[in-house]
């Protein structure tokens, strides 16, 4: 795997993070990582191979170093500005950084982006995957 200050991404990237695979939703069962990215989520090959059209946009190495601070910072800034102005696509364009940092924020900043996604997929209608932000913050 990458190395990010020293620390090798599978152990600072929180085990199924999303809990959800990002194709269909589903939560149950023994979710793996995409292999390159190690940030999406997938129940089976079939649901990874289906969604790769949409993940292959965002499907990249991991930054390392000060890249990966400067990437999650510029996430942090577009998903605010997206979110004002109710683009959806540009708040959920950013969930792969989110993921990354949620486990170690306050809790009411995890709660806020976590609240931030769930509106964003309501909005833009991917009801299953508003259900499971939601729940996450329960």
């Amino acid at each position: 795997a990458s190395d990010i200050c020293g620390a090798d991404m599978a152990a600072v990237l929180p085990p199924a993070a999303a809990g959800w695979c990002f194709a269909c939703a589903n939560k149950d069962g023994d979710l793996k990582r995409c292999k390159r990215c190690l940030r999406t989520w997938y129940c089976s090959a079939e649901c990874q191979k289906a969604a790769w059209k949409s993940h292959k946009k965002r499907c990249r190495d991991p930054p390392q170093g000060q890249d990966y601070f400067d990437w999650l910072n510029s996430s942090l800034e577009q998903i605010d500005e997206s979110f004002e102005k109710q683009d959806w696509a540009g708040v959920l364009a950013c969930e792969d950084a989110v993921e990354d940092m949620i486990g170690g924020q306050p809790p009411e900043m995890s709660e806020f982006l976590m609240l931030q996604f769930a509106t964003a997929h309501r909005g833009a209608n991917n009801h299953l995957k508003a259900a499971r932000w939601y729940e996450r913050l329960i």
